[in-house]
């Protein structure tokens, strides 16, 4: 179980993961050109790049023990991976989120955290603290898939947020009730994991706000995708056209 002292140790590894991050040009490539994400967001985001050992090994010189590091969830598990680091309300890093990209392959595309003391996967939703924090907009809430489908989104200025993967459970169900709006867009990548992200968040529609709807992707393009390569106004059209969870049929 994560201790004050492995919240410290996640802020200074979300530090020394944003040092590689200036140094790995490739890897700026890849999130300025290919994830179309501006600087400033990276740098609002927090986004790193987990160079092994070398993180792990600043992290022994500022005084974590290995042990430390591996029961926060950091150590060669993340090597090699983009970094999301998941915050607190007060903005402290209470998880590590690890993404695969163009120099480093690997079957798992996204490597969610473990559980700890300050992260529960089952309970929390990416993004839902930043709205809540800076009212993004007036819009209604968006439950995505993935963290880059939040980033994007909420830089374009839609109130997105998603679950840690594709299952979308009765306690986030329940966090959405912190969110005061009578209206929820799915945006579902457009997949048999998209499918079964809907059939998910069917399960609990009674916990949901009165009105439920969701938008259609074009094939091949999650959120993040399509705003990136269609723009803002395509994917406003995208959700004028959602049509009630209670349409969607099963396959």
């Amino acid at each position: 179980m994560t201790t004050a002292l492995d919240v410290g140790l996640l802020d200074t590894a979300t530090r020394v993961a944003k040092h590689y991050l200036r140094e790995d040009a490739a890897a700026l490539d890849y999130l300025e050109n290919q994830r179309s994400l501006d600087p400033s967001v990276i740098d609002r985001w927090n986004l790193g790049k987990w160079v092994w050992p070398d993180c792990g090994e600043v992290l022994t010189l500022s005084g974590f023990t290995s042990a430390e590091q591996e029961d926060a969830g950091l150590g060669e598990r993340l090597a090699g991976r983009i970094t999301v680091p998941l915050a607190d309300p007060a903005g402290r890093t209470k998880a590590m989120v690890g993404r695969t990209h163009p120099g480093f392959n690997h079957p798992v595309t996204w490597l969610y955290p473990r559980d700890n003391k300050h992260f529960v996967r089952k309970i929390d939703l990416l993004g839902l603290i930043q709205i809540l924090d800076n009212d993004l907009s007036d819009g209604p809430p968006l439950l995505v898939e993935g963290p880059f489908d939040v980033i994007l989104s909420q830089a374009n200025g839609f109130n997105a947020m998603s679950p840690h993967g594709s299952t979308f459970t009765e306690d986030q169900a329940m966090m959405l009730r912190s969110f005061d709006r009578k209206e929820l867009i799915l945006v579902p990548d457009p997949d048999v994991a998209g499918f079964g992200f809907i059939k998910s968040a069917r399960k609990h529609r009674k916990l949901l706000p009165d009105k439920v709807l969701v938008a259609s992707l074009p094939p091949g393009l999650d959120p993040a995708d399509f705003i990136a390569q269609e723009g803002v106004s395509a994917f406003q059209t995208v959700l004028r056209n959602a049509y009630p969870l209670e349409q969607v049929r099963d396959a």
